[in-house]
């Protein structure tokens, strides 16, 4: 089933996990969405939009969006996913019916014309199909040739085909499309633009949703002002519907208008003829903004040479030389027992404090905030090891204001949902998460498909004016392949994310650590191994320089005995059957693992290879590493 997963991991915006372990949502692609509306469930591989009403399963999703081959997600690995029907059809209404009903509802309007606003056009009940049922207006919706086909009782329910369309549809014809079009948000400020001798339409479905685009109704008008409601869901409908207007006619001029910064939540252009005759209304038109053509299209954005040759952009810094870029999603992985927790507790405190350096490494940017989020040790030791090295290692602290802590509690649903409330309330510039490995809630993180969403969430909450770093274990084993980036525990998902990579290793001297910078791309890195000590009293790790001779420090010493062993029975040349002879006759191993032990000597550096079958102790190779 990895490919029904990897269907709905690679086409779904913002897919996160929430409730049951095979439980998620996201951004539907069926519909402008903002706000996650789409459930997913990953054993059944079934879904549906509770914002639009569609549904399925992998299948019908694959061929909803118009990919190749959407037959190959019916089965996988045994698993069959069964039809399921498209939800029932709304009881049909007859066209006599519909007009009878509307005809009422317009009667019993013009019979309490004492609820009709004072600034509405009463010649507007006729021409666009207005009543009244109780205190609510109803508004009639007719297609493009002025066949009544549905209509509204506002804010109540819906007759007909009420579908998500452009209103008044039978009128845009007749609009003259060298006079603004004014998209606005609602049926009732249509009325009140029209009868002010404008020229006015909306959608019927709210501001963050868009009709199906069709490019000969719109594209005609020189000018287009979008004037949504004075609140969030206006603010975000007004630039997508922009866009989709601009991207389907290059030559039309569109505009954004700004509302009063004074103004009340949820003002609307009526609210404005109600209170000042229409004012607030005009000035936001007069203040609107041009909205400037984008040349991004999906995944892609088209930037002109001329454009490239011009532009400003402002260099990376580099918060820690070499060790920590500025704004980049960064991993500070390594084996357990290497400390990792402590130097990245350590690191975020001498960025805290406006040190001049950590570890030897020159700290270039003061000034800076860090929030350090423990998922492992729980609230007092988390509490108790920030004490402990601020008393150990910072005689002269003052970063009190600019280092937070924050603490997993308890079994959260979606960790990541609650540290983007903590962040907020936090504000930092660096963000440390330690570990990495239990925001996963245990899952196989080997797997693409189980990693993406979470550096998805993380990509999410670093945002370009953050950095962010994740602590994260290596792979148990190949300890002789040495501090490579391959060694991390995740897939290649992990990996590619990671703008930045800092690798650091146990080794088999106690109070010795190797670390080196893995990856990077935001400057030239040294791909020097360094020396570490770890400091037990004072809880913190000192650097010792750079050392070349690093390989036999990876050893681990039951291997290192053996081989230690082996290779005094050998003279310093030596062939491969006379340390096979050796082996055997120590009983230490088999002939296979003797072959082994002479490859791994000799990527250790503990042998030279001579020729064929010939090989050369190293000498020294068993010596401390001062």
């Amino acid at each position: 089933m990895d490919n029904c997963y990897q269907l709905f991991a690679s086409t779904l915006k913002g897919m996160r996990q929430i409730g049951g372990a095979n439980q998620y949502i996201a951004q539907c692609p069926f519909h402008q969405d903002n706000k996650p509306s789409f459930s997913l469930n990953t054993e059944k591989f079934i879904w549906n939009c509770k914002s639009c009403g569609v549904q399925g399963n992998a299948y019908q999703y694959a061929e909803r969006l118009g990919l190749p081959e959407p037959h190959k997600y019916i089965e996988a690995n045994g698993v069959s996913y069964n039809y399921i029907p498209p939800p029932p059809k709304k009881p049909t209404i007859s066209k006599e019916d519909l007009t009878s009903q509307m005809e009422g509802y317009k009667t019993n309007l013009k019979n309490n014309l004492d609820k009709y606003p004072k600034y509405w056009d009463e010649s507007l009940i006729d021409e666009l199909g207005i009543g009244l049922n109780g205190d609510d207006f109803v508004f009639a919706y007719y297609d493009s040739e002025g066949e009544l086909k549905g209509y509204k009782v506002h804010k109540k329910w819906t007759k007909g085909d009420a579908s998500n369309h452009w209103y008044p549809r039978h009128k845009i014809s007749d609009y003259k499309t060298d006079i603004p079009l004014i998209i606005v948000e609602g049926e009732k400020d249509v009325i009140t633009v029209i009868s002010q001798g404008k020229q006015a339409i909306s959608t019927t479905a709210g501001a963050m949703s868009i009709p199906s685009y069709n490019s000969d109704l719109l594209s005609s008008f020189k000018e287009v002002y979008i004037c949504y409601d004075n609140d969030k869901s206006g603010e975000q409908g007004a630039k997508p519907l922009a866009d989709k207007l601009i991207s389907n006619q290059s030559s039309q001029d569109v505009y954004i208008s700004k509302w009063d910064k004074g103004l009340p939540k949820k003002f609307d252009i009526t609210d404005s003829y109600e209170k000042d005759g229409g004012l607030d209304f005009l000035n936001a038109l007069t203040e609107a903004a041009k909205v400037e053509k984008s040349r991004k299209i999906g995944g892609i954005k088209l930037i002109r040479g001329n454009e490239a040759t011009i532009m400003t952009i402002k260099p990376r810094r580099q918060i820690i030389d070499q060790i920590l870029p500025e704004n980049a999603q960064v991993i500070l992985g390594g084996t357990t027992g290497a400390n990792k927790s402590f130097m990245a507790m350590d690191m975020g405190m001498s960025i805290a404090n406006d040190e001049d350096e950590f570890l030897g490494f020159k700290i270039n940017v003061k000034g800076l905030k860090v929030l350090f989020f423990d998922t492992e040790i729980g609230t007092d030791s988390l509490v108790q090891r920030f004490q402990q090295i601020k008393v150990k290692n910072y005689p002269n602290w003052n970063g009190d204001s600019r280092f937070d802590l924050a603490s997993r509690v308890g079994n959260s649903v979606d960790i990541y949902d609650d540290l983007e409330e903590i962040i907020k309330m936090s504000n930092p510039d660096v963000v440390f998460i330690d570990c990495l490995y239990n925001t996963t809630d245990g899952k196989d993180i080997t797997k693409n498909h189980y990693i993406q969403p979470i550096t998805q969430r993380m990509s999410e909450i670093r945002d370009k004016k953050r950095t962010i770093v994740a602590v994260h274990h290596s792979n148990k084993g190949g300890h002789e392949q040495g501090l490579v980036i391959d060694r991390l525990a995740g897939g290649s998902a992990l990996q590619n994310w990671a703008e930045h990579i800092m690798l650091l290793s146990r080794t088999n001297k106690d109070d010795t650590r190797l670390f080196r910078i893995g990856k990077s791309r935001h400057f030239d890195y040294s791909q020097a191994h360094y020396l570490l000590r770890w400091d037990s009293d004072k809880l913190s790790l000192n650097n010792y320089g750079i050392t070349n001779d690093w390989k036999p420090l990876l050893i681990q010493d039951s291997k290192k005995i053996k081989w230690a062993k082996a290779l005094e029975e050998m003279k310093d040349e030596f062939t491969t059957g006379e340390f096979k002879m050796a082996v055997l006759k120590g009983g230490d191993a088999s002939e296979r693992t003797a072959f082994n032990w002479l490859k791994e000597m000799e990527k250790c550096g503990v042998i030279v290879k001579l020729g064929q079958g010939e090989y050369k102790k190293k000498l020294g190779v068993f010596e401390d590493v001062e």
